[in-house]
């Protein structure tokens, strides 16, 4: 595999929760130190746009989702709009992208997918039964192409605007999306787990273009899961 230098990748592992691009590292410093100690940055520089006629450049232009708006490549004409991006959840004991200037690598954190109304549901699996009863509990079966072009799609869309805020809307620094692993709670005896992930490799797809937006990809499904599928670089 050859890296241009200069250039950052993206790319993922089933050991960690984690996405990965590689990108383009800018003429003049733009990355914070977590710690003295610490060889990995992330993005601080508010002011790190391209040009306008970059044709990857990510807008600043509020989308009807919250978020931001920028170019569709599959769809001539048509837009992506993101969802608004999100701070860590909980203790919010990690983030949700981290940049490492020594590798060129930028990592997010799994992102679950959610409806077309930014709600996750925690009581839904892929299957192929409407319903099934677990004590007081009814887990509702959703189809693989609701949970593909539903809830891997919106996980794509989520992932893309962490990037693309922790990128400060500098969409052309990615390179290369290296790997996409998603994980798929399903029904027991459910095989389609890459079918459903489709959606999210779509995503990508649709905001980077075929060049940069296939890598290679890990799918694979997971019984206890906090979500119907949840996707990281």
């Amino acid at each position: 595999m050859f890296i241009q230098r200069g250039k950052v990748l993206l790319f993922g592992s089933h050991s960690t929760t984690a996405r990965q691009l590689i990108l383009r590292n800018k003429g003049t410093t733009i990355y914070k130190p977590l710690s003295s100690s610490s060889q990995c940055y992330y993005s601080n520089n508010k002011n790190s746009f391209l040009s306008n006629n970059n044709h990857r450049n990510f807008t600043t232009t509020t989308s009807d989702r919250g978020g931001a708006i920028i170019p569709n490549y599959s769809k001539e004409g048509e837009d992506i709009h993101l969802p608004p991006a999100e701070d860590p959840v909980g203790l919010q004991l990690y983030k949700k992208a981290i940049y490492c200037p020594v590798s060129r690598v930028l990592r997010t954190s799994a992102h679950v997918g959610t409806d077309h109304n930014g709600v996750t549901h925690r009581n839904m699996i892929v299957g192929t039964t409407e319903t099934t009863n677990d004590s007081d509990d009814i887990t509702t079966i959703i189809t693989p192409d609701e949970a593909r072009n539903v809830y891997a799609y919106n996980s794509g869309l989520r992932l893309l605007s962490t990037i693309h805020k922790h990128l400060d809307g500098d969409m052309d620094r990615i390179e290369q999306v290296l790997n996409l692993t998603g994980i798929v709670n399903g029904q027991s005896g459910f095989t389609q787990h890459a079918y459903v992930i489709d959606g999210c490799s779509q995503v990508l797809v649709d905001a980077l273009g075929n060049d940069h937006g296939i890598g290679t990809r890990a799918c694979y499904g997971a019984g206890t899961l906090g979500g119907v599928v949840t996707c990281y670089l």
